[in-house]
């Protein structure tokens, strides 16, 4: 990965910083994508026509 300020010797919190950085964006992206999807699914739910069983 070509990340001049993480791809290097350096520790970040006394862990590889490469390490903290990709950490780091699992633990911010994870909340983001789990919001989008649960959006997602409620616009699915919320216009879905019901079927015979259903009324």
């Amino acid at each position: 990965m070509w990340l001049p300020f993480v791809n290097g010797p350096q520790l970040w919190l006394g862990l590889p910083s490469l390490l903290v950085w990709s950490v780091g964006w699992v633990l911010a992206l994870t909340p983001a994508l789990a919001y989008v999807e649960r959006c997602r699914n409620a616009t699915t739910t919320a216009t879905a026509t019901p079927t015979r069983e259903e009324r």
